[in-house]
């Protein structure tokens, strides 16, 4: 094992490090920063994408940090959604956890299926708008 590999492996993120991202990342941040800058939605459509599985915490154990801790929701629907009108943002419920609601298994994963879809149709209506025919995406 290579030493920075290693040494990620002992202390991947300091302690006062992770607290303070963690911070930052509190439950309506999100919305507080979109907020700032009302156009960045404007005439699009957001997707937000909950998870609905607990996710097993962070441990350190020998010095080597493990997912195997006790299991709990990473961001819960506040932190997630936007609040954007219904027009305008769709919630999505993910049968899936923190760590693993934007990795898929193969590509019938239903989370990977639902977000292909999704982009065919996105990209279908603009292409529409412009009078283009739609590529289908594989």
């Amino acid at each position: 094992m290579s030493a920075e590999l290693e040494a990620a492996g002992k202390d991947p993120i300091s302690d006062d490090k992770a607290a303070a991202l963690v911070r930052r990342l509190g439950e309506g941040n999100f919305r507080n920063e979109l907020a700032s800058y009302p156009d960045v939605v404007l005439n699009k459509q957001v997707y937000s994408f909950v998870e609905t599985r607990k996710t097993e915490t962070v441990t350190r154990q020998s010095g080597h940090v493990r997912r195997d801790g006790a299991p709990v929701m990473a961001a819960g629907s506040n932190s997630v959604i936007l609040g954007l009108p219904s027009a305008t943002e769709e919630v999505i419920h993910a049968d899936k956890d923190h760590s693993n609601i934007v990795k898929f298994a193969s590509r019938s994963d239903s989370t990977y299926e639902d977000v292909k879809c999704r982009i065919q149709a996105e990209v279908a209506s603009l292409k529409e708008q412009r009078g283009q025919v739609p590529i289908p995406l594989r």
